[in-house]
């Protein structure tokens, strides 16, 4: 018997004895387990007319074969190819950072795997070392493990070559046996239930590497027995680094399966287990106690919260996929919804995106005008970080974003009067005696928004060609029509019933005896309490100034051509 047939049958018996506890019927037809024979018949024959006939009828064999093969991978561990996409991304992302911050030596700030806004909560990250065993078996990852730490030994430096080389579309993984890669996962699996004390733990594990399918299996108690309150909603703890700090208190996150997957990034763990698991968007979030106690937080639902997190880690995949399943926009709190504007337009805190991996684009070059001198480089990089966050716009805007939820409404009515008023007494344009009285006049609601809109038309034009800048009026109107509905605008109380039924929050704020919601630029700093019992309506609430701060990278240079595209033009 050839190596190759004794491999083949080694395999086979391996995925007899493996999936004996997981499934009752028979185990590897006929059809799959000569596949590799068929292969091999295939290579090794030259098609000549009289074998014509026998040779198609192998190759049909094999591509029946095939696809018992992946229904057998799909059945107990996950999508094939969904699976294999996903370890590849999270390997090259994580290569790829490793490099930015090598090339460019820039403080690491806030972490890939971190919550986007607040850099002391840890979200999950599966360990490089951990893809190796799960798809090459176990001594692939102790190989691996050892290349790091002699890696980190020789001058500091962070190599995933082998790791990356891999899961190339021409590497190891991909050139494997189905079965052969079936074989390895489930031993991983069938190791790992051994080895954890929960089947809790074993349900984050598949969750954290895109085990979706497996996952079932633990909750039927296939890896052993589960506990009675262990469900597809159950929260998870994420185990998080030691860190001492006398500013952070770090605790660890609770999350359900569902979340760990969104925030990951894998689109069929999300509608796998919302579409065939049932699990629920309005679980609520949590964290473990220093008493081991995990305490819910009732106002962080699960959907809400990975919606807010996949567009603010630039996951415009992600946010597509939980719209499909059922999360709503205007699920998301007036504190969400604030600082996506503030990212996406780049205000105020947006300029610290610019030195990260998360916003800057994978093509970005730090010597790109390096010779130009500092300011050429951080016009440079804010026109691609900015060029980035407008995909993510887009791509939101895409996914069914409602204008009104988002965009401050401005008074454009404004400028035209006062355009006509002017011309009434002879005047090419509005004098600045006029536009003081215009402003005081405003009222402060006005001014508030009219705040906002100039904020991000000044962060716009910070990254555009001079002759293409935009007044406010003028942006203001650029941004209603990415909507395509410039005359369509919806309130959000005219659907209070949809919301209601889609989020039992609506629900319970409709009990107080709040009959509408103030939209977040209505919204004061002292708003920001967890207590809303003293919720008010829009239209006699009154707004306190706020001062924002004027980009870090602006300057007066009105010389100064960029070279970057007009990127939120309408010729794009």
């Amino acid at each position: 018997m050839s190596h190759k047939k004794r491999k083949l049958s080694g395999v086979i018996d391996d995925l007899q004895n493996l999936l004996g506890p997981l499934t009752s019927y028979e185990l590897l037809s006929l059809t799959v387990t000569s596949s590799f024979a068929a292969a091999a018949t295939i290579k090794s024959k030259r098609p000549k007319e009289k074998d014509t006939n026998a040779l198609l009828c192998v190759e049909e064999s094999l591509a029946q074969g095939r696809q018992e093969e992946l229904h057998l991978f799909e059945t107990h561990i996950a999508p094939y190819e969904d699976l294999l996409n996903a370890a590849a991304a999270h390997v090259n992302m994580i290569f790829g950072d490793e490099i930015f911050y090598f090339n460019t030596s820039y403080d690491r700030g806030k972490g890939r795997y971190t919550d986007p806004t607040r850099r002391d909560i840890e979200g999950p990250k599966p360990d490089l070392h951990v893809w190796m065993g799960l798809f090459l078996g176990p001594a692939a990852e102790k190989a691996s493990r050892a290349r790091f730490a002699k890696d980190e030994e020789d001058e500091g430096k962070i190599c995933y070559e082998d790791i990356q080389k891999a899961f190339c579309p021409a590497g190891s993984i991909r050139a494997m046996p189905i079965l052969e890669l079936a074989r390895n996962i489930l031993q991983y699996l069938e190791t790992e239930a051994n080895k954890l004390r929960h089947q809790s733990e074993l349900l984050r594990f598949c969750a954290t590497y895109g085990l979706s399918h497996a996952a079932r299996n633990v909750l039927k108690g296939k890896y052993g027995e589960v506990e009675k309150e262990l469900t597809i909603n159950t929260l998870l703890v994420i185990p998080c680094q030691p860190k001492i700090s006398i500013f952070l208190s770090v605790r660890p996150i609770c999350m359900p399966f569902v979340g760990i997957g969104a925030v990951l990034g894998y689109s069929h763990v999300v509608s796998f287990a919302v579409q065939t698991m049932e699990a629920d968007l309005q679980t609520p979030m949590g964290i473990k106690l220093e008493n081991g106690q995990v305490k819910k937080l009732e106002e962080y639902r699960v959907g809400k919260e990975v919606l807010r997190w996949a567009i603010l880690s630039k996951q415009p995949e992600m946010v597509n996929t939980l719209v499909e399943n059922g999360v709503q926009f205007r699920w998301l709190s007036n504190e969400d919804l604030e600082e996506i504007w503030k990212v996406l337009f780049h205000v105020d805190d947006g300029q610290s995106d610019e030195y990260g991996p998360r916003w800057l684009p994978s093509d970005y070059d730090p010597m790109m005008n390096y010779g130009g001198g500092m300011r050429e480089m951080r016009r440079y990089r804010a026109r691609s970080c900015y060029k980035e966050k407008k995909t993510v716009l887009s791509a939101i805007i895409a996914a069914g974003l409602p204008r009104d939820l988002f965009c401050p409404p401005m008074d454009d009515s404004i400028e035209t009067n006062a355009m006509e008023e002017a011309k009434a007494n002879g005047l090419n344009e509005p004098s600045e005696k006029m536009w003081i009285k215009i402003t005081r006049e405003m009222s402060q609601s006005e001014g508030k928004r009219r705040d906002l809109i100039a904020m991000a038309c000044a962060a716009y034009n910070q990254v555009t060609k001079r002759a293409q800048r935009k007044t406010t009026l003028e942006f203001y109107r650029h941004v209603l029509g990415m909507w395509n509905e410039p005359n369509n605008v919806v309130s959000q109380e005219s659907n209070l019933t949809e919301f209601e039924d889609a989020d039992p929050r609506w629900r319970l704020r409709q009990e107080k005896g709040e009959s509408m919601f103030r939209p977040w630029w209505e919204k004061s700093h002292s708003d920001c309490s967890e207590d809303e019992d003293s919720v008010e309506s829009t239209s006699s609430y009154e707004v306190e100034d706020i001062n924002y701060n004027v980009p870090m990278h602006s300057d007066d240079d009105d010389d100064y051509e960029s070279e970057s595209e007009d990127w939120l033009s309408e010729e794009e």
